[in-house]
């Protein structure tokens, strides 16, 4: 099966907010104390202490966690891996998954492993999740293009590494559509602004600079944003630790990366 790299999240902080955005690994985790509020493609959801966490890449989420006390383990995961460890086919993944089921026991085996960094346990917890959440017949990975075609182009332009010079006006023009109505059919259904969707596509990939080897500066400069500190903070929202903490090993909230 070869190596791949799992990153690792662990938070204990209370009262933490993420902003709108999406993964490019499979998520998966467990509520080891407190409670999480979340919105997962468009479903309201709520995981307690012993309940697993399941995403497939590119699901839109957003999430608040509770006040005075909370507990949180979660694994960012190939999607190479992730087909390889469930024996699924090469691109594609169950059309159904469980977000949210609780299981108290493989939660907390997930999360001892996790904190141990121990790579075979941590593999094997994380497959059985998978397995357990994920059913019904297959389906490519990639989610499926947008149902209006002028949101899916211009989702593939934001996508893009010159996207901050995008010209929406000239955008809008070309589809023969309005400058605000195109926003308004991109927020309707992709569940963020253009300009919100275009930072995070610029967020993953400063994330891929930063866990190449690239500097603080390197990431920022190459992902379009000018001001290192803005950098930070918008990263922080995101991904839920700093971009200096994010290949880094603290207790109480970092991400970790193990051989898995």
């Amino acid at each position: 099966m070869g190596t791949s790299t799992a990153d690792i999240f662990i938070a204990r902080e209370p009262d933490r907010r993420f902003a709108m955005h999406w993964h490019d690994a499979w998520s998966v985790g467990t509520i080891v104390a407190g409670h999480c509020g979340f919105v997962c493609d468009g479903a309201r959801l709520l995981a307690e202490a012993g309940d697993l966490i399941v995403m497939a890449p590119g699901s839109m989420h957003a999430a608040g966690v509770s006040l005075h006390r909370f507990g949180m383990t979660m694994l960012y995961l190939p999607p190479d891996w992730v087909a390889s460890a469930c024996a699924w086919p090469a691109g594609q993944r169950p059309a159904r998954v469980q977000v949210v089921r609780h299981d108290p026991e493989l939660g907390d085996a997930l999360s001892r492993a996790a904190l141990l960094a121990d790579a075979p346990a941590l593999a094997e917890a994380a497959a059985q999740a998978l397995r357990r959440a994920a059913d019904g017949p297959m389906m490519a990975l990639q989610p499926p293009e947008a149902r209006d075609p002028r949101v899916q182009a211009l989702a593939n332009a934001l996508g893009d590494p010159d996207a901050e010079r995008l010209d929406m006006a000239a955008m809008a023009a070309r589809l023969q559509v309005s400058r605000e109505h195109l926003q308004r059919l991109f927020r309707k259904e992709v569940g963020l602004t253009p300009g919100e969707y275009a930072r995070c596509a610029r967020l993953h990939a400063a994330r891929h600079l930063l866990r190449d080897g690239a500097s603080l500066a390197e990431a920022a400069a190459a992902s379009g944003f000018a001001d290192q500190a803005h950098f930070a903070r918008w990263f922080r929202r995101i991904f839920g630790v700093t971009p200096t903490n994010h290949d880094g090993c603290r207790a109480n909230d970092a991400a970790r990366r193990v051989a898995a």
